[in-house]
């Protein structure tokens, strides 16, 4: 009689809520919104529905597990925050920050390189041609020369504060960077998601390194 109570009491789906309180029960099913189970007491009798929400996870009787509304991502959590033999630090964590917003130094590169290597000589090349229309003595050749350079040398005019403009923007976008120490995901009932945890942020002009609380929301 007591194996035949034990084998009955482990063959049943467990529903554990969100404060810690279970039901006993046989799943029925289970939706984006509802879980819908009988009571394990009475397997045929009415049907009952709990919202999602209120779930933490479904123990079922073959040894399955579902977990639901939040998720960890812990890979920046001390402790285990090693690769090999060597910790994650300020300079990684940062290097790891960099690399997911791009390569912003040869981004900065290249748009100076198109200032003062295509915007430079497109003044020089108007400008110069546009002297040289002044000297003909032929009205018709003046005033195309003269049109043509005034447009390379305006090309040119606007090429370079443009780009200078932008490399500015990108290098004092680079002094702020910021990396994750821990992070906590939660998956939201609607399908958004709701990540908390705890930034490192370092100002490379005044040299500091803080800490704070960040939070992003995915909708």
């Amino acid at each position: 009689m007591f194996a035949i109570s034990f084998l009955s009491a482990v063959a049943q789906d467990v529903i554990v809520k969100n404060d810690g309180s279970t039901v006993l029960c046989k799943i029925i099913g289970v939706n984006n919104n509802e879980v819908i189970y009988t009571k394990w007491s009475d397997v045929n009798g009415p049907q009952y529905i709990i919202d999602r929400t209120l779930v933490s996870n479904i123990n079922y009787q073959d040894g399955r597990q579902d977990k639901f509304n939040e998720q960890s991502t812990n890979a920046y959590a001390p402790g285990v925050q090693q690769t090999g033999a060597a910790n994650y630090n300020d300079n990684a964590l940062l290097a790891m920050d960099n690399a997911r917003r791009g390569l912003i130094p040869s981004k900065i590169n290249k748009y100076k390189t198109i200032a003062w290597g295509v915007g430079v000589p497109c003044i020089v090349v108007g400008v110069g041609t546009l002297t040289a229309g002044c000297f003909f003595e032929d009205a018709q050749y003046a005033i195309s020369f003269i049109t043509i350079g005034t447009a390379i040398a305006a090309t040119g005019i606007v090429i370079l504060p443009t780009y200078l403009y932008k490399a500015h923007k990108l290098a004092i976008s680079n002094y702020l960077t910021t990396a994750p120490v821990f992070q906590h995901e939660f998956n939201l009932r609607d399908g958004s998601t709701l990540c908390a945890g705890v930034d490192m942020i370092r100002d490379k002009r005044l040299k500091q390194t803080t800490f704070g609380l960040g939070l992003q929301y995915n909708f």
